[in-house]
This record gives C-alpha cells, sequence and structure tokens, in this order.
C-alpha cells in the first residue's frame, strides 16, 4: 500500500526528466562528425551517402539507460540536423520506454527555421511542428487525434541548442569565449535563454585513452551542464545534475542498453527533511526553511509569496484555505472580470478547454451547479475517480488524458484545469512539492478562483490540498522549466507544523 502511494506522489518529476534529457540530447554536436555511407536501422529516418553522423551512450549513476543518434547534413543554404533519442527509464519499479526524434532547418548562420519534434513513450505520443515567420512561429500540435494550429511571438532571433556549441566553435574555442542565445524548446513551446562559456582545458578518459579536452559549461535555468570538446571540436563528453552522462561510443556500443538501469528517476530528487511529517494529509499550517539555494533564486519563483503563501527571506510559511470561510461568499459561475481572468479562462494548445468533448464532459459533470466551489469539488472528484494513476512520460495534454484516462499529476492537473476553464471556473496550474512518506516530492496541481484562489489537488483527492503542498511556479510548460534551476540542489528544513 505504501508504495502505490508514494508512485501516485512522486510521478510529478517525469516531466523534470523529459525535460532534462531532452536539453542534454539536443546539445551534442561539434563539426567533427564520421561520414556514414549505410543506413542503419535504429536511426530515425534513412540518410544519404553525404550525411554525416554522431552516437552518444547515455548513463544515468553509471548505467547505461539508451543512446543518442545525430546526423548532420550541409545544404545549399544552411543545415539540416536530424537526431533520435531512446531510452529505458526505471520509474518506481517499473519500465518506462521514450523515443523522441528532432529534425531541424538552420540557415548558414545556425538560426532556426523549421523544425519538427516527436516524443512516443508505452502510452502516448505527440508531434509538435513548427515554421518561423519573421517575429513569429507557427506551431502545429497533433496528439490523441487533435491537430491544433497556434502562432506564438518571438522575443529574439530564434535558434535551437542544435548547432550552438558547433557555432561556439567556429567562432574559436579559447578560455573565457562565450555564447549567449534565445533557444527554442519544442517541449515546451518557449524560447529560453541559454549561455555558454569556455572554461579551460584539461585532460580526460574517452573510449580508453586519455585526450586533452576543452571544458565548457553551459548554463539552463540556473542549470549548469559541463562538456567536453576537443581540439577538433568533437563533443566527447557530457555531465548534468543527477548523475546523468552523455559519452563519445561506436555504434554498437551505443545502442547496446544492457539491463533497464536500477536507478530511479524519482527517488534521485525526493527532499528529504530534517523531521518526518505525521499525517500530512491533515496539515493545515507549515513554516520551513529553503536551504541552499540563493535567495535571488527564490524570489524569482514568483508563487512562493502570495495567497496561502507568504515568503520572508528563506522562510516560508503555508496556511491551509478555510473553506468555511470562502464558502460564505458564494462565488457562482458567471461573467468574470475579462481583462483579469482572461488568462485563467483562455484555452491553449495542450489546454482544449474549447473542444467539444472537453465542454460536454464539464457539463455532464458539474449538471445544473453553479457554486463554484461545489463545481470545483465536482470536477476534481471525477477526475480523480476516473484517471489511472500511472507514470506517463509525455507532454500532457487535455484532449489525450480525456482519451486515454490515466497518467501522472501533470495528466491530472492538465485535463482538470481544462474542464475547469471550459465551464467559466478560473484555473491555472502550480508546480513545486508535495510531502509524503518521509520526503518531499515533486509534484504538479490546480487552483481554482472562488472568490480567493483555491489550491486542490485531483491526483490526491484533497480539496483544498493540505498545507504540504509547497507551490515555486505557476503558469504552463514555458514557466514550469523554471524548476530545473532548483531540481538536486534545494534542501528543507521544517521548523514547525499542525
Amino acid at each position: 500500500m505504501e508504495r502505490t502511494h508514494r508512485r501516485i506522489l512522486s510521478i510529478g518529476i517525469i516531466l523534470f526528466w523529459f525535460l532534462m534529457l531532452g536539453l542534454l540530447y539536443q546539445r551534442h554536436y561539434g563539426p567533427l562528425w564520421k561520414t556514414s555511407s549505410r543506413v542503419v536501422a535504429h536511426r530515425p529516418e534513412s540518410i544519404s551517402e553525404e550525411e554525416k553522423e554522431r552516437w552518444m551512450g547515455i548513463y544515468l549513476k553509471g548505467e547505461k539507460i539508451g543512446y543518442a543518434y545525430i546526423s548532420k547534413k550541409k545544404e545549399k543554404d544552411g543545415y539540416r540536423f536530424r537526431e533520435k533519442l531512446s531510452m529505458m527509464l526505471n520509474v518506481m519499479g517499473s519500465t518506462q520506454k521514450v523515443d523522441t526524434v528532432t529534425e531541424a532547418s538552420l540557415d548558414n548562420d545556425y538560426v532556426l527555421r523549421s523544425f519538427s519534434f516527436r516524443i512516443v513513450s508505452d502510452i502516448t505520443s505527440t508531434e509538435i511542428n513548427g515554421e518561423v515567420r519573421g517575429k513569429k512561429m507557427k506551431l502545429i500540435i497533433t496528439s490523441g487525434g487533435d491537430r491544433r494550429v497556434e502562432e506564438i511571438s518571438l522575443k529574439d532571433t530564434p535558434y535551437m541548442n542544435l548547432g550552438l556549441t558547433e557555432k561556439l566553435v567556429m567562432e574559436g574555442l579559447k578560455p573565457g569565449k562565450s555564447l549567449k542565445a534565445l533557444i527554442f524548446d519544442p517541449s515546451s513551446m518557449s524560447q529560453q535563454e541559454f549561455n555558454i562559456v569556455v572554461e579551460g582545458k584539461e585532460r580526460i578518459r574517452v573510449l580508453g585513452s586519455d585526450v586533452d579536452a576543452y571544458r565548457l559549461r553551459a548554463d539552463f535555468k540556473g542549470i549548469n551542464i559541463i562538456s567536453w570538446v576537443d581540439e577538433k571540436g568533437e563533443t566527447l563528453k557530457e555531465e548534468s545534475p543527477l548523475g546523468l552522462v552523455l559519452i563519445k561510443e561506436p555504434e554498437k556500443d551505443a545502442i547496446g542498453r544492457g539491463s533497464v538501469a536500477k536507478a530511479d528517476i524519482i527517488t534521485a530528487t525526493v527532499i528529504f527533511p530534517n523531521i518526518d511529517i505525521k499525517e500530512p494529509e491533515k496539515v493545515t499550517y507549515l513554516k520551513l526553511k529553503l536551504k541552499d539555494v540563493p535567495l535571488q533564486t527564490l524570489n524569482g519563483f514568483k508563487g512562493l509569496s502570495g495567497g496561502r503563501q507568504n515568503l520572508n527571506k528563506d522562510i516560508l510559511e503555508i496556511r491551509k484555505e478555510d473553506l468555511n470561510r470562502i464558502s460564505n461568499i458564494k462565488y457562482q459561475i458567471s461573467k468574470f472580470e475579462e481583462r483579469k481572468f482572461k488568462e485563467f479562462l483562455s484555452p491553449t494548445s495542450l489546454l482544449q478547454s474549447n473542444d467539444p468533448r472537453i465542454a460536454n464532459k464539464a457539463k455532464e459533470i458539474i449538471g445544473e451547479e453553479k457554486d463554484i466551489l461545489n463545481a470545483s469539488r465536482l470536477l476534481m472528484e471525477w477526475v480523480y475517480t476516473n484517471i489511472e494513476k500511472r507514470p506517463t512520460i509525455s507532454i500532457p495534454n487535455a484532449l489525450e488524458v480525456l482519451r486515454m484516462k490515466q497518467g501522472d499529476c501533470n495528466e491530472h492537473t492538465t485535463l482538470y484545469t481544462a474542464l475547469a476553464r471550459s465551464a467559466g471556473i478560473p484555473a491555472k496550474i502550480d508546480i513545486g512539492l508535495v510531502y509524503s512518506k518521509g520526503g518531499f516530492y515533486y509534484h504538479a496541481w490546480p487552483e481554482v478562483f472562488a472568490g480567493e484562489w483555491v489550491s486542490l489537488d485531483p491526483t490526491l483527492n484533497q480539496f483544498p490540498a493540505d498545507g504540504t503542498h509547497i507551490k515555486f511556479i505557476e503558469g504552463n510548460l514555458d514557466k514550469q522549466v523554471e524548476i530545473l534551476g532548483i531540481v538536486g540542489r534545494l534542501s528543507i528544513e521544517i521548523l514547525e507544523y499542525r
């Protein structure tokens, strides 16, 4: 029973691992490539004889979990990159297979022109195609049989992780050399700042030989990723937080999986505090100290202070909402002030609240109920009861969850938020931590507005959510990547709870 309970709570970190791995494997590109003259079954597509390729093994805490394959072709007016990542992950004792394939067209200066990104796991798949049109990006998102077109604004010249290391190499590798760019991340469908600096030279061992290499440090959302590039500019090895390593290997070694890694991607990120919380589901007040993360980083998380949470330097207090007080307001589903609540009532490419299938299901669940608290509870109870608790590696998509009726906290939260918005209830997504069985696990849950914002948890059937839910971030995928900056670094000291 304990194991099942832990699995339900802990699976919120899976999306983090997907983002982290995608960030890693998209960066392994140097100008030195092995020319290929044959087609390999593991490649995402057949390649021409002129195309060049690379292979890297992916390791987690020293154990093989998969491989990365990358090919590059020079075209008349730029470059075309193709890549595939394939992994077998250990998720709380269950094996999860995930493949991602990316193809991108870049100009001669490695600026992004178009891309195709696809993620396929054991139970779901999502494809995202993008095309740069001036200062806009046209996106086509296909998932669960649904195809949606969206256009977003670009902050600046769009790059991808593809080619950034190579661009730095072409400009000259020397200590102190740096490169800063806004990359377009397909998994979050947003532009993010990415910095690379050459720190110096050192000798490392790769493929049984000692070689001199430049040490590069890349910074993305507070995560430091270290890579080693040889004199010719080829990436030999890369390390990221939590024991994730990519190493240059021959093809036959790269694709040799071996057994599924013993290292669990969930337990690797649990934060164990100084004391155990008894019956966390009953906690109404929690006071704690956030440690080992700079105060400026904490202050950057806008979700930490406000509503039921108050942050004073590194001391955080959380008070569970009092529904008896809120229910006296009797806030009704009605026309909200558009300027204030438009963001929390609008559909997105992954929260399809305007789709008839979502709208009809919300009406079926709520019926004639007009009180927001009562309607919100009905939606939560339906999602909790009807969505199977199962670790899922995916880009959460409300329509796909409604069709598959399974997923982790990301899927529960995404579907709930879409249903609530469809019913006219302002709703948003929170990302943070929740306590269970000795530790804090990364987690996702929604909030609804009923005169004030109220946290709830459709994964755990809590209305409101207990006081051990620590919110760091609120928003969609483009905001959620901010959590990467504290994973593996944050520690927590519990000062008081009741």
